[in-house]
């Protein structure tokens, strides 16, 4: 009896490990999934961009159409979701858009950290050409980053940090407009500055 239900669970091990095999073959032939799913199969991977989500980038949504798992909203309306294959963190992921313009919505799950609210990423994508979002914590913060093909950054191209980033964006928003005698106008906490250069 026992050796019969040994060879029954050896059978069945292999069946689930060729099934595994098999699906990752047909998925690394189509070299991703198309979103929307209307995209013809008849139109070649050649004519659509590639884009490729690095391991703990998780797919909020693209282009309004959102991942069931991790939707905020009521998921009973939610109509034609993103496919469960897209939904994990655990290991890159890869989907085929049409070239043009695109907004893409990303979380972060390392295991450890993680973040709740989605961030919105715009981006343009040629056909043919391949894209990559990675993340990274830096302080406190999770900062994403679009790669083109070579892995150059298309979102900070000088490669500064989220720091410095913040110091020049002070620069040019606030000091330099008040410089040029334009009022700015901060909020924060339900309290307000209005800042203004007077000249004497």
């Amino acid at each position: 009896m026992k050796k019969i239900f040994l060879k029954i669970c050896l059978i069945s091990s292999i069946l689930v490990l060729v099934s595994c095999a098999s699906t990752n073959v047909t998925n690394n032939s189509k070299g991703g999934i198309r979103i929307p799913d209307t995209i013809s199969e008849n139109i070649p991977d050649t004519e659509l961009a590639k884009i490729i989500f690095d391991k703990h980038v998780g797919i909020y949504s693209i282009d309004k159409v959102y991942n069931k798992k991790t939707f905020l909203g009521s998921k009973a309306g939610l109509e034609n979701p993103l496919p469960n294959s897209l939904s994990g963190f655990n290991a890159g992921r890869t989907v085929l858009l049409e070239p043009g313009r695109h907004s893409i919505s990303v979380t972060f799950h390392n295991g450890i950290v993680y973040t709740y609210l989605p961030n919105e990423l715009n981006l343009k994508v040629s056909a043919g050409d391949v894209y990559k979002i990675t993340a990274k914590i830096e302080g406190s913060r999770i900062v994403y980053d679009i790669l083109d093909k070579d892995g150059i950054s298309l979102s900070n191209p000088k490669g500064i940090s989220l720091k410095q980033r913040s110091i020049e964006t002070y620069q040019s928003e606030v000091i330099d407009k008040v410089k040029n005698g334009k009022q700015v106008r901060l909020t924060k906490g339900g309290l307000e500055w209005l800042l203004s250069l007077k000249m004497k």
